[in-house]
């Protein structure tokens, strides 16, 4: 009985033993192996350093570092080839990584250090001489540059419209991104560093660190520039031409000029613009809330800055554009007389312009409160025939080839926060808006609208555009 009790006991010792056991991993997780480098690494760092020497080389104090922190030093791009065996400690490696010719003897100083830590003297020195710092593979490497890569926030991608066709052709900018690695270049002052800037705008740098330092700071200033925005809020009024002189404008497409108590402004047959106050949007308002105009659209835009912003038509319309007349010789028959007189043939030849307005305007800071709008206006649109007499077998025929006429005009205007920039049309009958859209604006997603009215009538109007930098 007893000895059946010990058996019962041991197997049930046995079992919880089982119970405890822990098989051991059969892999390691990256954690366990990292941790103890991580460790060794600041352990080395933060290895306390006294020393005090004068008038010595760069190769002789990183030696003494050496023999203090006991991990081997490499000088990359500093001194003369390898002077003394890798991976020693209390040595130094010299590696000559191009073409560089500075000795480390060059770099000569006087330093004090009482019980700092290693990176801390590590980061006086190498500041002291424009280098950089870098514990890798159980090392400390000190380099004399650093490469790095940025990224421009810029339009390298030309957009070029082709106005007879109606297509897009996307090119890049080859002159801009010569001409800002151009400026980049002049912030480089050590002869083998170096820059380029590719066409999707990349910008590569090779370079000691502080010139690194200048080229990160140039692009996050040119990014910071040219993503920056600018708030519009734009409105569009249809007004009765009756109601339009209320506004205090006067304008004469005959005389070219807009007279009005807003400031300067040009007229043209395209669009007209002036720089105004809140005056006349209140004037506008009351006008719509009178009865007597009509507030399109209201929205509030934001353009980048520098950035154009196009509006513009797509409608074409084919023409005659030359006309040549030629005569078909006789066929001769067998006695050597013609059988017939000369026939006169007509080739035509037509292509497809493009009528209507483009309007441009590209919007930029001149100072926080104040930006410049530059507008490019251009109109296609078709004139009187120019009427050709052409004497066909006897009989006179008229071939009337169209002229096109072409007008542009640049305008640029500065416009302070609060301020307003107006443009408005010549006058036109609702029948006119509605068939042909509102010039520069009926294929913009934003302001492209339809009229629902279907009256006819012979009134005229303008349309008023507002653009006010908030």
């Amino acid at each position: 009985m007893r000895r059946s009790w010990v058996i019962f006991s041991l197997a049930l010792a046995g079992a919880a033993f089982a119970g405890r056991y822990d098989p051991v991993p059969a892999q390691q997780s990256p954690q366990s192996v990292v941790l103890p480098l991580e460790k060794e690494k600041e352990d080395v760092l933060s290895t306390p350093i006294s020393i005090n020497v004068r008038n010595v080389s760069l190769t002789y104090l990183a030696s003494l570092l050496s023999q203090h922190a006991k991990v081997p030093i490499v000088l990359r791009d500093i001194a003369y080839p390898p002077q003394v065996q890798a991976g020693q400690v209390g040595q130094v490696q010299a590696v000559q990584g191009g073409q560089t010719q500075a000795q480390s003897e060059y770099f000569t100083l006087s330093y004090f250090a009482d019980g700092k830590p290693l990176h801390q003297v590590l980061d006086e020195i190498t500041g002291m001489f424009d280098l950089w710092w870098k514990y890798e593979d159980g090392r400390i490497v000190i380099y004399k540059y650093s490469a790095k890569v940025f990224n421009l926030r810029l339009p390298f991608l030309q957009k070029k419209i082709d106005e007879r066709n109606g297509g897009i052709t996307l090119s890049y900018q080859r002159e801009f991104t010569k001409n800002l690695e151009a400026s980049l270049q002049k912030l480089l002052r050590d002869s083998n560093s170096k820059v380029s800037v590719d066409e999707m705008g990349n910008v590569y740098v090779v370079g000691k660190p502080s010139e690194v330092r200048a080229i990160e700071e140039a692009v996050r200033r040119i990014n910071e520039n040219f993503t920056k925005a600018i708030p519009l809020k734009v409105k569009v009024y249809l007004v009765s031409d009756r109601d339009f002189s209320s506004l205090g404008i006067s304008w004469s497409a005959k005389e070219g000029s807009v007279n009005a108590s807003l400031g300067s402004a040009v007229a043209s047959s395209i669009f007209n613009l002036s720089v105004a106050t809140s005056k006349i949007e209140a004037q506008l308002n009351a006008l719509a809330q009178s009865g007597k105009a009509s507030l399109i659209e209201e929205s509030v835009l934001t353009a980048l800055n520098g950035q154009p912003m196009v509006y513009s038509p797509v409608q074409k319309q084919r023409i005659i554009s030359r006309f040549d007349l030629s005569y078909v010789s006789p066929i001769a028959t067998g006695s050597g007389t013609p059988s017939s007189v000369a026939t006169p043939t007509i080739t035509m030849q037509t292509e497809d312009i493009q009528t209507g307005s483009m309007l441009i305007i590209v919007p930029y800071f001149v100072s926080e409160d104040t930006i410049a709008v530059d507008l490019y206006r251009r109109q296609d649109s078709l004139e009187k025939l120019d009427t050709k007499k052409v004497d066909l077998a006897g009989f006179q025929n008229e071939v009337a080839l169209p002229l096109v006429s072409t007008r542009t005009n640049i305008n640029q205007t500065l416009l302070k926060k609060g301020e307003t920039l107006v443009l408005f049309t010549s006058a036109q009958t609702l029948e006119q808006f509605r068939d042909s859209g509102i010039p520069f604006l009926k294929d913009i997603p934003i302001l492209g609208y339809l009229f629902s009215t279907k009256e006819k009538t012979s009134e005229l109007y303008r349309l008023v555009i507002t653009m006010e930098f908030m």
